[in-house]
């Protein structure tokens, strides 16, 4: 079906549902924001976001994710789990940081079953409807579907409290015949607000929000009795503790086998037997072939009968995902073998080269750049920037750099400027420029531009264009059911044309740039899945040969000059060591920089470092650069007729002005409400005209200075977070009264007080 454009979130249910299920998360940890196609058993896109102590922000998030959704053309469910993690990478259960919520999906009797777990725990702190409906096979009506979920008194925090929160969770599920897959706490379960549209389309929705909730330890002692005498009275004595479909399968593969053929269940002797099959050797396409063949095999009279219910699609969405779960069950084997293989790496004689004074006996190494000091030799990172705007340009500059830097000392380092830095003779060697978009005529109008004297000649620059090579795909990461996988290129093609490269030359790799990120993905570049495992493998291969790798990226839409991002998945940043920003500036901007620095307006290109991970990396210090005849950009910031005040100045003014808020009885804090972007319009200039990413960043940078500190304020008991100088009255536990108005009638009333 086509989505109805009017659909829309509803976010005053989202931030009921986050109020109440993420209220005691821990600040720092990441909620993984997740969509999934009905249809195809896709993910559809992955956000990570940093909790904090602003939760609008989050609310806004979910809301335009979970309408972006409902709008699109394809049913898609949004369903992020109830949950949080320790990185913002990935979202499994090793990444656990806090379980929120003892959380069932009640798809079947739900009225029922509802019942008889309030009775038992108490009454729900949010019970969710669905959008789905359940037929009643004796009357024939149709109830709602239920998630029901109580919230913890405290959220799980380590390995032992998120098992015993599992357990109680498939304890609670098998007092129900709930839904077996949502034991695991990663597991995603539909939000209120968003969209159901299998069939007619229906807004999930909140029934009914307590503030009950649960203790854990309390509430495992009461599921384990009530278990225990269910299973008695199942004639299951002596069953083991309920585990994950799939997981610890007793039965033997001839049931199994017969519960398919009859059309009993499918999915639980789907997962065992594709684990089964590919553990006794047998190919992943034969484990396929032969899961399908028995699927095949069940009367098509059976085949959507389930409790004597018939339910639509059941028997063929269960066919069509049998790649999906034989690929699933392929990585956990591949997982298994590796966490062996870990085992091994951790024991103890591996261990104990850990340890920390051995690790790092003498003299630490000495930080090695590509471009000093914007970008660090051997690390993958991007640059991205509007299109036309001479990304392309820059790296076949940057390539011919590397490549010709060996001829020249350290002497000459006014030839090799780029991008706000210079290449130092450490990176000379050999450079590689892997273009998607430009053939081979297109190469050499560009290199005769950008090197009219021919300084290429006989330096190791090798471009390859991989429009004029038609057998070449150029993917790196494919789909394989839901699951991402690397392809031969990304496996073993980079390190051989890396290795081949550097044996012509006699000379090392020093940069490899691929241009453009998102078509060396045979996938969706929004999906986080697909971008995390690209630049994982780029990182690995990175470092193997001493190779920056760069990825040319674009722009995300509806660009903002203050918080510059690529496009696409948030893991093109994330997962990168370092990234570089390219802009225009705004017409009225353009035309006074340009009077200023006397060149076109229309030649003028902004840059910023917006992320790195190196030590002393110049983040947020922003560089003017104009295009060229040739098309290079040339740095003319030293054009401007100020460059402002220094960074140290910057940070002892800012200490300056949040001691003064302090006194005043309205604090500044890092982020949120009160955060110090949100409040720049009572700071002095230049602070007040700073981006959010350098105000933010500069605060860190102070308070990592100790230039200021976080406290608490009389009337907080929560972590400490209002920022103060070390000898304030906050810093010191005197007590200020919180002034009841304006940060500006507070230093107002403050400065009138004190005569200034």
């Amino acid at each position: 079906m086509n989505a109805d454009a009017a659909l829309q979130a509803d976010r005053d249910e989202i931030a009921r549902f986050v109020s109440a299920l993420f209220r005691y998360a821990d600040e720092g940890s990441y909620l993984s924001m997740r969509a999934f196609y009905e249809d195809a058993k896709k993910v559809y896109g992955i956000e990570t976001h940093g909790l904090s102590d602003d939760i609008e922000h989050l609310v806004s998030a979910a809301t335009t994710f979970a309408t972006r959704a409902a709008r699109h053309h394809r049913p898609v469910v949004f369903a992020p789990p109830i949950a949080t993690f320790s990185n913002g990478d990935s979202a499994t259960e090793d990444d656990l940081q806090n379980g929120l919520a003892l959380s069932v999906e009640c798809d079947q009797r739900p009225g029922e079953a509802r019942e008889k777990l309030e009775s038992l725990l108490g009454p729900t702190t949010i019970t969710v409807a669905s959008g789905g409906e359940w037929p009643d096979p004796e009357t024939g009506v149709l109830e709602p579907k239920l998630h029901l979920h109580w919230r913890l008194t405290e959220p799980t925090r380590d390995t032992a409290s998120h098992a015993k929160l599992k357990r109680c969770r498939a304890m609670a599920k098998d007092l129900v015949g709930a839904d077996g897959t949502s034991s695991p706490m990663v597991h995603p379960m539909r939000w209120p607000g968003s969209w159901h549209r299998k069939g007619a389309a229906r807004q999930v929705r909140i029934v009914s929000e307590t503030e009950h909730e649960l203790d854990l330890d309390e509430t495992e002692q009461l599921l384990r009795d009530a278990w225990e005498v269910h299973r008695q009275q199942e004639g299951d004595a002596g069953k083991a503790e309920p585990r994950e479909p799939g997981e610890g399968e007793t039965r033997d593969s001839s049931e199994l086998i017969t519960a398919i053929l009859t059309g009993a269940e499918y999915h639980a002797p789907i997962t065992a037997l594709a684990m089964r099959y590919l553990k006794g050797g047998m190919a992943d396409a034969q484990v396929v072939l032969t899961l399908r063949g028995f699927m095949n095999s069940v009367p098509e009279a059976v085949r959507d009968i389930k409790d004597g219910v018939h339910q639509p699609l059941r028997w063929l969405s269960r066919y069509n995902d049998i790649p999906r779960a034989v690929s699933t069950a392929r990585t956990e084997i591949d997982a298994e073998t590796a966490k062996a293989a870990q085992n091994d790496m951790f024991g103890e004689v591996a261990v104990s080269g850990f340890r920390l004074d051995t690790m790092t006996a003498g003299e630490p190494p000495r930080q090695e750049y590509l471009v000093s000091p914007t970008i660090p030799l051997g690390k993958p990172g991007v640059i991205f920037g509007a299109g036309g705007i001479g990304k392309s340009l820059v790296g076949l500059a940057l390539c011919l750099s590397v490549a010709i830097r060996g001829r020249f000392g350290e002497t000459a380092l006014g030839g090799f400027s780029i991008l706000g830095g210079y290449v130092p003779l450490e990176a000379a060697g050999a450079s590689v420029f892997l273009t998607l978009e430009d053939d081979t005529a297109e190469v050499h109008r560009r290199i005769a531009s950008l090197d009219p004297e021919n300084r290429r000649r006989d330096a190791p620059c090798y471009v390859i264009p991989a429009v004029d090579l038609p057998n070449f795909d150029p993917a790196l990461v494919m789909p394989d059911g839901r699951a991402a996988v690397l392809t031969e290129l990304a496996k073993h093609g980079l390190d051989r044309l890396l290795k081949s490269i550097a044996a012509i030359t006699g000379r090392p790799v020093r940069v490899l740039i691929l241009d453009p990120a998102g078509d060396f993905l045979n996938g969706d570049e929004n999906d986080a899945t697909f971008v995390k495992m690209l630049m994982r493998q780029l990182r690995a291969v990175a470092a193997r040969h001493g190779c920056t790798i760069i990825l040319v990226g674009h722009v995300a839409k509806g660009m903002d000059a203050d918080n510059l991002t690529m496009r696409g998945s948030g893991a093109w940043i994330a997962n990168s060591r370092f990234a570089y920003a390219l802009w225009k500036p705004m017409p009225d901007e353009a035309r006074r920089l340009a009077q200023e620095v006397d060149e076109p307006a229309e030649t003028l290109v902004w840059g910023n470092l917006v992320k790195a991970n190196h030590a002393g990396a110049p983040i947020g210090m922003h560089r003017l650069f104009a295009r060229s005849a040739s098309g290079d950009l040339l740095d003319v910031t030293n054009r401007l007729a100020s460059h402002g005040p220094t960074e140290e100045q910057l940070l002892t003014q800012l200490a300056k002005a949040c001691a003064e808020c302090a006194a005043a009885g309205l604090p500044f804090t890092i982020t949120g409400n009160a955060g110090l972007y949100n409040g720049r319009a009572d700071l002095p200039e230049p602070l007040a005209s700073m981006s959010k990413h350098g105000l933010e960043g500069l605060g860190n940078k102070a308070l990592d200075q100790q230039m200021l500190v976080k406290a608490r304020t009389a009337a907080t008991q929560a972590s400490p977070k209002f920022l103060d100088v070390p000898n304030g009255p906050l810093a010191t536990g005197v007590e200020v009264p919180l002034f009841q108005g304006s940060r500006r009638e507070a230093l107002e009333r403050f400065r009138a007080a004190r005569g200034l």
